[in-house]
């Protein structure tokens, strides 16, 4: 989010380039460090949340150099729900612990139903939850005046 908004606003002339590039390194100095420094003691998890992370990054990036291309419909899809996604999935993994318990080793069938369970799950909480949330935060936004609307004054170099 920090990342996308950085680049919002170079984009935009609200920020230069150079403070978003610097809030991209923070940003990953921070979240590579934070995951070493005080990740789960086993060495496997430290490297999954660094490499899971530096793959997000990744992805970003891609996104960011292709937007202006046609992106496959599947994909947008996925966007959508992306938020929702990132909010369900640890309470879905929480049910398989306390019913299933956790396996030792990865299985692919598993993964599969996993996923065939949380992406459908996350297209009702979508539509549900989040779509009208963001247009009740769109309606309080435009009741507040626009003075008021514009914040402090961006950063400039």
């Amino acid at each position: 989010m920090f990342l996308g908004t950085a680049v919002h606003r170079a984009e935009n002339g609200q920020n230069t380039w150079q403070l978003a590039a610097c809030t991209a390194v923070v940003m990953v100095t921070c979240a590579v460090g934070s995951a070493s420094q005080y990740g789960n003691s086993d060495q496997f998890t430290r490297r999954g949340w660094i490499v899971a992370f530096l793959l997000a990054v990744l992805t970003f990036d891609v996104g960011l150099a292709s937007r202006r291309r046609h992106v496959p419909r599947l994909l947008t899809g996925l966007g959508t729900i992306s938020y929702s996604v990132s909010l369900v999935h640890p309470v879905l993994l929480a049910v398989i612990d306390s019913t299933m318990g956790r396996l030792r080793h990865n299985n692919l069938v598993l993964e599969v139903a996993f996923y065939a369970v949380l992406l459908p799950l996350c297209m009702p909480t979508h539509r549900c939850i989040e779509a009208p949330a963001q247009s009740w935060g769109r309606e309080l936004a435009r009741q507040v005046p626009t003075d008021l609307r514009s914040g402090p004054a961006p950063f400039s170099q």
